[in-house]
């Protein structure tokens, strides 16, 4: 349940793919917590499958943040360290021992270099792209629940 501002909150916000459960969150008004006991459905079956709620979780944690981003960016590093260090780390071996396979050595560090390098590339857009998609929702920095000009003047 929302109070009145607390309704008149979300309804100043702009944005048309709405995840309501964060935005009632996001507004930062005061909760209550109701108790209740959860108690086995007697009639009938729940209309939400376990696709529609998985795409429900995915929702809510795409809307509100953009680590999901951010690790990419961070896997995208990792890759692309360790494909280095196991770059030099063959390097060092075919100039201590030679080549065992011709062609293997170019091949796996081509493909670990530009694969670690095409990951933190995508990282490194999707950030932007994370930014750019929170302004666009025009969310205000700040809500204000109370004033001292809120009452009704004669």
């Amino acid at each position: 349940m929302l109070g009145r501002k607390a309704i008149e909150a979300v309804l100043e916000l702009s944005e048309g793919n709405r995840f309501s459960k964060g935005l009632f969150s996001w507004i930062g008004f005061a909760q209550k917590t109701v108790y209740f006991e959860n108690v086995q459905r007697k009639n009938g079956t729940s209309k939400w499958s376990f696709r529609q709620l998985l795409n429900y979780g995915i929702e809510g944690v795409v809307s509100f943040n953009s680590k999901p981003l951010r690790i990419c960016l961070y896997v995208g590093l990792i890759s692309l360290l360790l494909g280095l260090t196991y770059i030099l780390i063959m390097l060092f071996e075919i100039i201590r021992y030679g080549v065992d396979v011709p062609g293997y050595f170019t091949l796996i560090s081509s493909v670990l270099f530009l694969g670690g390098a095409q990951l933190l590339s995508l990282g490194v857009i999707g950030e932007y792209v994370g930014r750019i998609y929170m302004e666009t929702k025009q969310r205000p920095h700040y809500l204000v629940q109370e004033s001292n000009t809120d009452s009704e003047q004669g």
